[in-house]
């Protein structure tokens, strides 16, 4: 009895725990190769907008290929697909596509005026703002104790990012006022674009969690309609920012082998977040993505010589404890108890 119950507890958690591994790692990837993708002059070769229409095409082809793959054996793919197609749901889908469509060009901009560490110290912000949408849209209840949790989680992430970028300062060298002035102004804009980057990943995270959960369709089918929506979305955008359809000088102008990396992580990327959040919740995704930070500075000291000071190693033993805080099997307790407090209040 007991050990079956072990065993299917384990069974629930090994997809999800894969899935977020799988995050982790594909977060991990993400600025670094967009940052290695520029220039030496700080810009890009290739048009943003197209690198991230190409990444969204790439999300619906692979969704496809899984839906495809799922329904072969069902005999006729086009009955398949008008049984489970619903034009009403797919059309709710375009509303994450356009936060979500906002959020993925915001990173390529918010790079230009952030270094790497920066950005994803100030993207952080997304943690509180996803907890506070996950608690209020999905009347999930976080016991006292999960919230000392997420404002670790918080902590020892910001702990961690300014352990490297301390490092990346004093590798720099100095700098004379004006740069530093400059610097600062660049940093300030960064941070606004990282505000609203973590309240749109907060907003359009929730959104498509409540649509997954809420929904019979396939995983598959979901991600189509959103990727579909996608696409027409980032049309919409590389024409407010270009004023014509398609680039001038080439829709794949200045792609090289790192931006088709960029791409694949990208769509690779998505399709892990959204079985985090069809097996998981939103809170398990920036955990997952949090965690990141620690394998990317623990790459960097493999590869790139990167010393880490103790602010890190401080700033990882809290986000592990952290991970205890949110996901230890004391909550369930509290949580037991929360709910009896409350029927007991009802019954009075």
């Amino acid at each position: 009895g007991v050990l079956m119950t072990l065993l299917q507890q384990a069974k629930r958690a090994a997809r999800p725990l894969f899935f977020a591994s799988a995050l982790s790692l594909l977060v991990c990837s993400r600025s670094f190769l967009v940052t290695v993708s520029k220039r030496d002059d700080g810009t890009y070769a290739y048009d943003p907008t197209s690198v991230v229409l190409m990444t969204e095409v790439m999300k619906f082809a692979l969704a496809s290929a899984l839906w495809l793959g799922e329904n072969q054996a069902k005999g006729s793919l086009v009955g398949a697909f008008a049984e489970q197609y619903d034009h009403k749901v797919a059309m709710l889908y375009s509303v994450p596509a356009v936060l979500y469509a906002i959020q993925n060009n915001i990173v390529f901009y918010a790079l230009l005026y952030l270094s790497p560490p920066t950005f994803e110290l100030f993207s952080n912000l997304k943690i509180v703002t996803t907890a506070v949408a996950f608690r209020v849209v999905m009347k999930q209840v976080l016991t006292n104790v999960q919230w000392c949790g997420i404002a670790l989680l918080t902590m020892g992430t910001m702990l961690g990012q300014m352990s490297m970028a301390q490092s990346a300062a004093a590798n720099a060298g100095p700098v004379n006022a004006a740069e530093a002035a400059a610097a600062n102004g660049a940093q300030v804009f960064g941070f606004m674009l990282c505000l609203l980057y973590a309240c749109l990943s907060a907003a359009a995270g929730i959104y498509t969690e409540r649509m997954l959960k809420g929904s019979k369709q396939s995983t598959h089918m979901q991600n189509m309609e959103i990727y579909f929506w996608s696409i027409v979305v980032n049309l919409g955008i590389g024409m407010m920012d270009r004023g014509t359809l398609l680039p001038e000088a080439g829709f794949f102008n200045g792609f090289q082998g790192i931006t088709w990396l960029v791409i694949i992580n990208g769509a690779l990327m998505g399709q892990c977040v959204s079985f985090v959040m069809k097996y998981a919740n939103n809170i398990v995704k920036v955990f997952a993505a949090c965690m990141a930070l620690f394998l990317s500075t623990g790459l960097s000291a493999v590869f790139f010589d990167f010393q880490p000071n103790l602010l890190l190693f401080v700033g990882f033993g809290v986000t592990i404890s952290s991970l205890f805080l949110y996901f230890g099997p004391h909550n369930a307790i509290l949580k037991e108890s929360y709910t009896q407090g409350g029927d007991t209040k009802s019954s009075a």
